[in-house]
């Protein structure tokens, strides 16, 4: 799925698109719950438990359905302005944002296993185009916000059923640690190594990739139509905004 630092950047376009002073006030919430869905990185949930719904997901906005369908008062009694309406707009982006990778760049056009030489092959393929995306949003980010100032306290009076409060600033603390740490391509070991423990040529095919880096990752966006990522990106904040604000206004 894409890494944290697309889901922020995406997460403040739609912040923008939606134009809402209530959610602008609250932008550290937004973003704060536009990374929550991956909390289970530091508690070990099972992913269907944050994000509602599984990797064969067919529709975008199953989630965000099943996440209301699950927690039908998620939003009793909240007014406009309060930081956890922000939060669960954050967590529908979040939502939205996988399910469009899903459906849109990964099934299409990089799910197809037994087009490339190897399973592992096809897991390179997939995870070295998240992370080239991710470093795009990193940089851009770097460059025009200041994200540990807007995430500093942005959990306080955030009131979430499924996400305890302390769990909450843990993992906030957790973001701010990450978004510090520099961009680097041999975070490709550890996202391959995720989905094969078990292959003992893994990790070797990954540093065969990264020998050749610009070439093997052209190869990669070969398989992608060329307005593949772009569209990706304004599908993913088109369909955010509207079921923000299908269900929360």
């Amino acid at each position: 799925m894409p890494n944290l630092m697309t889901h922020i950047k995406v997460a403040i376009d739609t912040i923008s698109t939606l134009d809402d002073p209530y959610i602008a006030s609250n932008k550290g919430a937004f973003i704060l719950g536009s990374v929550s869905p991956d909390i289970r990185a530091i508690t070990k949930w099972t992913r269907e438990y944050t994000h509602f719904v599984p990797l064969n997901v067919t529709k975008i906005g199953s989630g965000t359905e099943t996440m209301f369908r699950e927690h039908p008062k998620l939003i009793d009694g909240l007014s406009p302005s309060t930081p956890t309406k922000a939060f669960i707009a954050g967590y529908i982006s979040h939502l939205t944002l996988d399910e469009t990778w899903i459906t849109k760049v990964y099934r299409p056009y990089l799910g197809d296993i037994d087009s490339f030489s190897t399973p592992v092959a096809a897991t390179i393929a997939d995870r070295s185009i998240q992370l080239d995306v991710d470093r795009m949003a990193r940089s851009y980010l770097n460059n025009k916000v200041n994200l540990l100032k807007i995430l500093g306290n942005s959990e306080s009076n955030i009131k979430i059923k499924f996400i305890p409060p302390k769990l909450l600033t843990e993992w906030r603390t957790w973001v701010e640690t990450y978004i510090q740490q520099p961009f680097s391509w041999k975070r490709l070991h550890f996202l391959v190594r995720r989905s094969h423990k078990q292959d003992e040529t893994a990790q070797k095919q990954v540093e065969l990739f990264l020998k050749q880096l610009d070439v093997n990752l052209s190869q990669v966006y070969a398989r992608l139509p060329s307005d593949c990522i772009g569209l990706f990106s304004q599908e993913s904040i088109a369909h955010a905004t509207r079921l923000i604000r299908r269900y929360l206004y």
